[in-house]
């Protein structure tokens, strides 16, 4: 059996959340629209817990956009988004995903949004775990963490129950 190491617990991820939350807002200040769009499954997850609290601390307006992508070949499917590329223009776009590894998943990401002339763009993750293979980097960050290549962090995001594993 697998032996895991509990990294953030359950209130220790929500007071992240609010913390990135209010990272938001600060970029984003007045700078039009938001839209808050998370990477299927966590990422998307992790996205709406974001606009939650930003509802709750603001009085912002944000749409929230899914975006679907094949984690394992990237390159061989067009990334989906939720939103009509269209409605993306002249906003500040927040991607968001649950960890950050190489950062392949959100440079393949980012293609549809370099497609339409968005007033900015910004990424954040619960976890960055310092492995960039990528020039991409969070300018948001829940925690910085690092491990090793054989390590392993596991998130979970359940609306009762939040927390961050290393195994």
């Amino acid at each position: 059996m697998e032996s895991k190491s509990l990294i953030l617990d359950h209130s220790q991820v929500m007071q992240r959340i609010e913390r990135m939350a209010w990272q938001i807002l600060e970029l984003a200040h007045g700078q039009g629209d938001l839209v808050i769009a998370g990477i299927v499954d966590s990422g998307y997850v992790l996205a709406e817990m974001l606009g939650q609290q930003i509802e709750r601390i603001s009085q912002v307006n944000y749409e929230l956009a899914k975006v679907d992508i094949d984690k394992e070949r990237p390159m061989q499917s067009e990334v989906q988004i939720s939103l009509p590329k269209a409605s993306l223009e002249g906003k500040w776009v927040v991607l968001v995903d649950d960890v950050l590894n190489t950062g392949g998943t959100l440079a393949y990401s980012l293609v549809p949004f370099l497609q339409v002339p968005v007033r900015g763009l910004t990424m954040a993750v619960l976890v960055d775990r310092e492995h960039h293979r990528y020039p991409i980097w969070a300018d948001i960050q829940g925690l910085s963490l690092s491990t090793t290549m054989r390590e392993r962090i596991e998130v979970q995001l359940a609306p009762d129950d939040c927390a961050v594993y290393l195994s």
